[in-house]
């Protein structure tokens, strides 16, 4: 059986947002399918990210009706989605957003993705998070977006994470472990100065 792995495609709704620009469902849609067609033979699963409304805008909150009018447009997607690509399809809640979404999100599959707001301290998005966490049901598995931080990844649940700052942190000939528990950043470049000192590489 040559499927192994399991993939996970964002939608790049951040992204996007974070440069004032919103990705469009019609653009998003050929893309998933590409993607479907070109490495579903070799995956045991592949899951999608919604093409969710991310209320505000970099440093700005959302009052009350743009959060629901974004709610809405995020729904609107989710459910062309579905019924393209199936429950692999993974809805998003957001931290400007009430426990009555909470719960909505969780109604709509056994797999969600959580947002942290990416312009808050680092404690307060972890604290958030474990609050999440503590009110979803037990059997409820977590994809948290930009959500890699140690204190994050050590304390909160999550089924899976992803940011690009673990891209980044490649780039400079480094990688994030896990040994005994702990997140640890070592140097795996060869031309890494880390190499010479003790438990800051990976060859020592």
């Amino acid at each position: 059986n040559p499927k192994h792995g399991t993939l996970l495609l964002d939608s790049g709704a951040f992204t996007a947002w974070n440069q004032c620009h919103e990705m469009k469902l019609d653009d998003l849609l050929p893309v998933y399918f590409d993607f479907m067609t070109k490495y579903w033979p070799y995956c045991k699963e592949i899951y999608l990210i919604n093409l969710d409304k991310i209320p505000g805008s970099p440093g700005r909150t959302a009052g009350y009706d743009e959060i629901q009018e974004a709610i809405e447009i995020s729904d609107r997607n989710y459910a062309i989605l579905v019924r393209e690509f199936g429950n692999r399809v993974l809805p998003v809640f957001h931290q400007n957003e009430d426990e009555k979404r909470l719960f909505e999100v969780a109604n709509m599959a056994d797999y969600i993705c959580v947002s942290p707001r990416n312009d808050l301290p680092e404690g307060q998005r972890v604290a958030w998070s474990r609050e999440v966490h503590s009110k979803l049901p037990k059997n409820k598995k977590t994809h948290g977006l930009a959500a890699t931080g140690n204190v994050m990844m050590e304390t909160v649940p999550w089924g899976s994470v992803d940011s690009a700052s673990w891209v980044f942190t490649a780039a400079t000939g480094n990688i994030n472990i896990c040994i005994g528990g702990k997140l640890l950043n070592l140097g795996i470049s060869q031309e890494s100065p880390n190499r010479f000192l003790a438990g800051q590489h990976f060859n020592n």
